[in-house]
């Protein structure tokens, strides 16, 4: 399937891939890390099945060039390295806005919409799946459970009936394994339905994890 730059009316930049299926598809929308776009993750749609229509967005917060952000990280601050809570809180709802308005503009089976992000999109897919209801499978790539970005009345008290995949590399020195495995625990705590990996790569996607994560989306 050939892709189409921007055919929707969003608030966000965007690429699209239509579905193979003509009414009823579904659904995987990607969410890229800091300082790329939305090409990045789109380079993995000639490898997914063609009954997904797939939507890649790009981040709302321009740091230079070709590169975008969630929210901000701040590395030279007086207090250290910190992120931006409020701004990931107010990405978090955008995404889901936008979710929505992507539902409302293709035929899409809203039982199967489908979340996919790397590193901080990974991120901001936990906040969107445990803060809202009706995704079906979310996939984190290389990212952790942020419960700073969930709105203040979410409850931590179910999945909302998501699915879980979770993968990290276990030499990543930019998001540390630890912090995966911690929201790997949380997430069974919380009684969620989790399928997680780790691969011995740094902070990327290896062919290997590329492979599970393609097979879980699929199952």
């Amino acid at each position: 399937m050939s892709s189409i730059i921007g055919p929707l009316d969003l608030p966000l930049s965007h690429l699209y891939r239509p579905s193979a299926l003509k009414n009823n598809a579904p659904l995987l929308v990607l969410l890229h890390g800091y300082g790329s776009n939305m090409h990045d993750l789109f380079g993995f749609a000639p490898y997914i099945h063609e009954k997904f229509a797939i939507v890649a967005l790009q981040a709302p917060i321009p740091l230079g060039g070709p590169s975008y952000a969630w929210y901000n990280i701040y590395f030279d601050q007086p207090q250290g390295k910190w992120s931006d809570a409020q701004q990931g809180k107010e990405s978090v709802q955008l995404v889901l806005d936008v979710l929505d308005q992507i539902t409302q503009q293709i035929d899409v089976n809203t039982l199967e919409v489908n979340l996919l992000g790397f590193s901080q999109g990974a991120i901001l897919s936990y906040a969107a799946a445990m803060s809202h209801g009706h995704l079906s499978k979310v996939i984190c790539l290389s990212g952790y459970l942020n419960e700073e970005l969930l709105p203040d009345n979410a409850r931590l008290n179910s999945c909302q009936g998501s699915r879980f995949f979770a993968s990290h590399g276990d030499q990543d020195q930019v998001i540390p394994v630890a912090w995966a495995r911690k929201s790997s625990r949380r997430l069974k705590e919380l009684g969620c339905d989790l399928e997680y990996h780790e691969f011995p790569v740094g902070h990327g996607v290896s062919p290997d994890n590329f492979t599970a994560l393609n097979s879980f989306l699929n199952g």
